[in-house]
């Protein structure tokens, strides 16, 4: 048995007037607009994450992790009274890691490389510590 809905052949007309077609379409516009703009005109951050590296919570370098390969042995202030030697290397791979140090129990090369804000790498005799940032 199947019934038919009288109401079902009704049709809702809408009528806009003038006034609010042109504010239906500035806004269609405004938003159309900042659509282009965020995919196309948008400044751009880089997307890189970035390596800062402390010398007794002194930031002396801040490295940016491009995945262009690069070692060198840090350098610390000339005011410092201590010596340290500690190799860093960025890897291709993006990744941040210490490849040699003259510190005793070598906990900061055995640190797998970091990559990910929050994480570090403490080199503590060297008072040395490499942290990643967004």
């Amino acid at each position: 048995m199947h019934q038919e809905n009288k109401d079902s052949s009704q049709h809702i007309t809408w009528k806009i007037n003038k006034k609010e077609a042109l504010i239906l379409g500035a806004i269609f516009l405004v938003l159309l607009g900042l659509i282009f703009w965020y995919y196309f005109l948008r400044p751009t951050t880089s997307h890189y994450k970035t390596a800062d590296i402390y010398y007794e919570n002194e930031l002396i370098e801040s490295v940016v992790l491009d995945g262009k390969e690069k070692t060198w042995t840090l350098e610390l202030p000339e005011n410092t009274h201590q010596t340290v030697d500690i190799e860093v290397h960025i890897r291709a791979d993006r990744k941040i890691e210490v490849l040699s140090s003259n510190c005793p129990d070598k906990i900061c090369v055995h640190t797998p490389a970091i990559s990910e804000p929050g994480q570090s790498i403490a080199c503590l005799p060297n008072h040395v510590i490499i942290k990643i940032e967004e």
